[in-house]
């Protein structure tokens, strides 16, 4: 997918709202990203193309925060071992929503 403006930015935004909102993303996380990992999330999470590496994967998992986890001190936030998922729990992860479980995106309307 080539990404030319920022209207195709919103685009893809909007095909992975359903998908963000599912597993807990917020749009920050997503905005976020540089525009070749937003191009890896679509490919992966809309497009089911799951030929992403290993560590393609691990990379969008811990910068859209999934990683992040509640430590015993004071309450902060810090990344989770990324390194001990296996990597089909991460294809399985960055799985597209089937049918069923898609929300409708009332922002295209």
């Amino acid at each position: 997918m080539k990404i030319s403006n920022h209207q195709d930015m919103q685009i893809l935004q909007q095909e992975l709202r359903p998908w963000l909102e599912k597993r807990g993303i917020s749009l920050q996380a997503f905005d976020n990203l540089p525009v070749f990992q937003k191009i890896w999330l679509h490919g992966a999470a809309y497009a089911g193309n799951l030929s992403l590496s290993d560590a393609q994967l691990r990379t969008l998992h811990q910068n859209l925060g999934l990683g992040e986890r509640r430590t015993g001190r004071g309450g902060q936030f810090g990344p989770a071992a990324v390194e001990s998922i296996e990597h089909e729990r991460l294809k399985e992860i960055f799985r597209p929503l089937p049918p069923s479980e898609s929300l409708p995106d009332l922002y295209k309307y």
